[in-house]
């Protein structure tokens, strides 16, 4: 019995200490488990790991931070392999649990293709090259060894196949290929909308066709059969556009479409803009660019075009022309700040001896200016800067008085002379007449003589009372007369006519008026330009090209 004792006593010292010490180092405590929701992620992706624990404050190493028990948390992106460890903190002591994730790579592919173009009805060969993962390619071709071609067994029609590689973490990428089975290109269609285009503004192509890739010239690109595209701008005269479809064995075919472009209404307006429209343009809205001119410019009076450049003279501010790319204009909307457009060349200074440029007309690359000194001044179209003009037309015999408006038709120059007493004229020179030169004819009939334009055997005449006169260019008989209430005309100044049709800007109505070229009487426009999303105030001249 002496000897049981000891070991009796020893046996219950160990289990008092047990009881009353029990030693948490390894064991998890309070975590009942921290897992990873997947254990293999593709590398640059992020992890989401969940704890759960009975009690404490939980956080996660390697750049997590603080977890809520149950509550899934987000990892940093991964690049390598990465163990992160678990520590809850509670009154019983600290516990940890570890879990990994392995960063795999990702899948690759570097290419898949067939050998080539086939003929219906044969077979090729497909092959992918790629990294790690497992390829499979559908179709009934199944699991495939990187760089080892594969038959695609007998193609019908041009078919695709997609090539699916898979790595260890279950992330895949996939690629097509193409297998052609070429058949003679065919176009159906190739058309634009409508057989006329707005100017300087973009349009569609839509083209049909089959057996081929379809390009469009004119910096359009490649185009989807049915499916519109957009072109860049259209340029002022229009432009023709080829659709090729071409198949994989160099087979082509050709289509072209021609678009053309609506002609435009320049509107100058008396203080110191142009605006341009549509020539079809009517009732309120808004123009398709305002040409903003420089300092300097005012009063403008006069319109002209010369190939892509566009002529305004004035007579306000300094007495010049200036011309304009034909292209030049703020779109809308027309906020402040857009600053000026930019001229392209300017005659004007003190050598001009400019009084006040109002109406001209261009022809065999000159320009015929009315100045208001009762004088016509001629210059190149491509003179620039404080020039003399070239030419002089001027003196008593001459019979020009405050003339206003010239015209150059079958080597003729027509000036309309306003002359404020009220016996205007329209004298006929020869277009190349200098110096004192006596006028050929001379037709009267219209008072306050404010522009002019002849069109075939035809001698329009605007007046500042509002009324257009016709008369035979030679005989100077009257032929018709627009005139009275109807037509909405006041100080008419320039006009133009286009496809049949008069334009006048009517001063001081503030709108532009369009009648039949034929038209006679007191009879209405046929439309109205006018109101406040025009800008049009104080129109001085209306100029179609």
């Amino acid at each position: 019995m002496r000897h049981v004792w000891p070991l009796l006593l020893a046996l219950v010292t160990v289990l008092l200490s047990s009881v009353g010490c029990y030693d948490h180092s390894g064991g998890n405590g309070t975590i009942q488990s921290f897992l990873a929701e997947r254990s293999k992620i593709t590398k640059g992706q992020t992890a989401k790991l969940t704890a759960v624990f009975e009690s404490g404050t939980g956080t996660i190493d390697n750049g997590v931070g603080e977890v809520t028990s149950g509550v899934p948390i987000e990892t940093p992106a991964l690049t390598a392999n990465t163990t992160f460890t678990l520590t809850v903190v509670d009154e019983s002591g600290t516990f940890t649990e570890a879990a990994e994730v392995n960063a795999i790579d990702p899948a690759v592919i570097t290419s898949f293709k067939p050998d080539g173009v086939i003929l219906p009805g044969q077979a090729t060969n497909l092959t992918a090259v790629f990294t790690g993962g497992t390829g499979v390619i559908d179709n009934g071709i199944g699991p495939i060894a990187s760089g080892v071609p594969v038959s695609t067994g007998v193609v019908a029609a041009t078919k695709n196949y997609t090539l699916t590689v898979t790595n260890e973490a279950g992330d895949a990428v996939t690629q097509i290929a193409e297998v052609e089975a070429a058949v003679t290109p065919v176009i159906t269609s190739f058309t634009a909308p409508g057989a006329v285009v707005s100017r300087y503004t973009p349009t569609m192509l839509t083209a049909v066709f089959t057996g081929g890739k379809g390009v469009i010239d004119q910096s359009v690109g490649p185009v989807v059969s049915t499916m519109p595209a957009k072109t860049p701008d259209v340029p002022g005269l229009g432009l023709t556009y080829t659709l090729t479809v071409t198949n994989g064995l160099g087979e082509k075919v050709t289509k072209s479409v021609t678009v053309t472009t609506k002609k435009e209404l320049f509107i100058a307006d008396n203080v110191m803009d142009v605006l341009v429209f549509d020539v079809d343009a009517t009732g309120d809205v808004e123009p398709k660019r305002i040409v903003v001119t420089q300092a300097g410019v005012a009063g403008i009076l006069g319109l002209g075009i010369f190939g892509d450049e566009l002529f305004i003279s004035n007579e306000g501010g300094s007495p010049s022309l200036t011309s304009y790319s034909l292209a030049d204009g703020f779109r809308p909307p027309y906020g402040n700040g857009g600053g000026d457009n930019k001229s392209k060349r300017r005659i004007v200074g003190a050598a001009t001896t400019l009084n006040g440029a109002q109406e001209f007309s261009i022809a065999g690359g000159e320009l015929f200016v009315a100045d208001k000194s009762s004088t016509i001044k001629v210059w190149n179209v491509t003179d620039t800067g404080d020039i003399a003009p070239k030419r002089t037309l001027t003196g008593g015999t001459t019979g020009l008085a405050n003339c206003l408006g010239t015209w150059v038709d079958s080597g003729e120059l027509y000036v309309g002379n306003f002359n404020s007493a009220g016996a205007g004229t329209v004298t006929v020179y020869p277009q190349g007449a200098s110096g004192d030169t006596a006028p050929t004819r001379t037709i009267n009939g219209t008072d306050n003589v404010t522009g002019l334009t002849v069109a075939g055997n035809e001698l329009f005449v605007f007046s500042k009372v509002g009324e257009i006169t016709v008369f035979d260019k030679m005989t100077g008989t009257q032929l018709r007369k627009i005139s009275g209430s109807n037509t909405q005309d006041t100080e008419l100044y320039q006009c133009s006519l286009a496809d049949g049709e008069i334009f006048c800007s009517s001063y001081a109505l503030d709108r532009v008026v369009v009648f039949p070229a034929n038209g006679d009487g007191n009879i209405p426009p046929t439309r109205v330009l006018k109101g406040d999303k025009t800008y049009i105030a104080s129109p001085t001249g209306a100029f179609v090209f």
